[in-house]
C-alpha cells in the first residue's frame, strides 16, 4: 500500500490518503494498533466511531487532536490526518503504519510547499468558480465575440468597473480564460462601438 500526501485541512492537519480495496478493514487494523498504544499511555486518549478514531494529547488539563484515522469506503481510502503543530502526531501516525508494514514516506519541506500551493491555487479557483453569476457568464460570451469593455456595460446596463471586475474574475480561471483569448485587439474607435455596430 502507498501513502501519499495530499495536502492541509482545517488549517493545520496535513492530509496522508492511503489507496485501498478494503478501506473499513485497513481502518479497523489502524484502530486495534491504536488502542493498545493508548491504552499504556497517561497522556493519551481518544474518540472512536464506526469509520473514524482520533487520538488526543493532554497536556496541562487540555486534550488536544494529535492525529486521526478516517476511512472512506466510498472513494477507497483511508485518510490519516496529523496535526501539523504536533511531532507526536506524526511519530503515532509512523509507528502504528509501520506495525502494519505499511511504508510512511518522508517528504521534503519543498515539496509539502508545493502541494499546498496547488491546493490553495484549486482552493481559490473554486471559490471563484462558486460565485460567478449570470451577468459573468454574459460577459464572458460578449467578451469572447470580440465586444468592448464599454459596449459591453452598455448593453448589459451595468457599471465598467462592473465589467472590469467580472473579467479579471474570468480570466483566473484557465477554461474561461482560454473563451477570453478569442478576443481580439481593436483599435481606439472600434472599442467604443456599440455591438450592434461591431457586427455589421
Amino acid at each position: 500500500m502507498k501513502v501519499e500526501y495530499k495536502g492541509r485541512m482545517d488549517r493545520c492537519f496535513d492530509v496522508w490518503i492511503v489507496d485501498t480495496e478494503k478501506p473499513l478493514e485497513l481502518f479497523k487494523s489502524l484502530e486495534e494498533v491504536s488502542w493498545k498504544i493508548i491504552e499504556d499511555s497517561e497522556a493519551l486518549s481518544f474518540w472512536d466511531s464506526e469509520d473514524s478514531l482520533s487520538v488526543y494529547f493532554q497536556c496541562y488539563g487540555r486534550f488536544r487532536e494529535i492525529l486521526r484515522f478516517q476511512a472512506r469506503p466510498e472513494l477507497n481510502q483511508v485518510a490519516i490526518l496529523i496535526n501539523s503543530e504536533s511531532s507526536l502526531g506524526e511519530s503515532l501516525a509512523r509507528f502504528v503504519l509501520h506495525e502494519l508494514k505499511i511504508d510512511y514516506p518522508t517528504i521534503s519541506a519543498e515539496d509539502k510547499r508545493a502541494v499546498l500551493a496547488e491546493q490553495f491555487r484549486e482552493e481559490r479557483l473554486k471559490k471563484v468558480r462558486e460565485s460567478l453569476t449570470p451577468i459573468d457568464y454574459q460577459v464572458l460570451n460578449l467578451r469572447s465575440m470580440g465586444v468592448s469593455m464599454r459596449a459591453i456595460s452598455e448593453q448589459l446596463a451595468v457599471s465598467f468597473g462592473k465589467v472590469r471586475c467580472s473579467i479579471e474574475k474570468l480570466s483566473s480561471l484557465p477554461e474561461m480564460a482560454e473563451k477570453l483569448g478569442a478576443f481580439k485587439a481593436m483599435s481606439r474607435v472600434e472599442r467604443f462601438k456599440k455591438p450592434l455596430q461591431q457586427q455589421r
